[in-house]
């Protein structure tokens, strides 16, 4: 009952909101609010009165991570990224971090897996490039102009395409400081709508990024 009433003040309000003119952005949080609404209470987890069903959970814990595959990196991430967790990659200005994603993404992909790649940056085409330099391990500089390096391109990824059990990897760009998370969901609903599941997604990157949140008009350090 108080959700059925939740939702409907929420639909209400959202009409309200329409019409003003305002955000929309607003109506996510208004409708989640009221699809939670209940009576039943959540004290929390009891640390040393649920001490044995915790750490049995812990012990027993199966959960399948996004191996990267770099063991150096799975090893201290604890065999890798967790399902349902944001993982940042930080450091200095021309510092590597898209070029080590890449190659993580590419030995994913090698490996079965589906990943969704979002540039806030470049362009498709030229985020494809590094793909192909590192699935050919040509020279990323001439193998679009030389000719003998333009077959050999073509032979290697044609092989690379072929390679049993291979996963798949789409790449779309963004807008520079206008790619939204609400534009990130509406992206990977096209793709599950067209049967492409997607076991990671990475963007590139945060700070090119538009916050749904933050009022227009705030400084940069609220916005980030």
């Amino acid at each position: 009952y108080l959700k059925d009433k939740a939702i409907k003040e929420a639909i209400r309000t959202s009409i309200d909101i329409i019409d003003a003119g305002d955000s929309t952005t607003e109506i996510r949080r208004l409708v989640d609010e009221a699809m939670c609404r209940t009576l039943d209470v959540d004290i929390g987890l009891n640390y040393f009165g649920d001490l044995q069903p915790r750490l049995t959970r812990m012990f027993n814990d199966d959960t399948q991570r996004l191996k990267t595959h770099f063991p150096i990196f799975d090893e201290f991430i604890n065999g890798g990224f967790p399902p349902k967790t944001l993982s940042v990659f930080v450091a200095k200005i021309h510092g590597f971090k898209s070029n080590v994603m890449a190659n993580m993404i590419a030995r994913q992909v090698l490996n079965g897996k589906n990943i969704m790649l979002a540039s806030l940056e470049m362009s498709e085409d030229m985020f494809a490039q590094r793909f192909d330099g590192i699935y050919s391990l040509l020279d990323i500089n001439r193998f679009y102009f030389n000719t003998q390096l333009k077959r050999d391109l073509i032979t290697r990824l044609g092989q690379v395409k072929v390679t049993p059990n291979r996963g798949n990897l789409f790449i779309k760009s963004f807008p520079t400081g206008k790619g939204s998370v609400d534009d990130f969901r509406a992206w990977l609903r096209e793709l599950r709508m067209r049967g492409h599941s997607c076991d990671g997604f990475f963007f590139n990157y945060l700070n090119l990024m538009s916050s749904t949140e933050v009022a227009k008009g705030s400084d940069t350090y609220a916005h980030v």
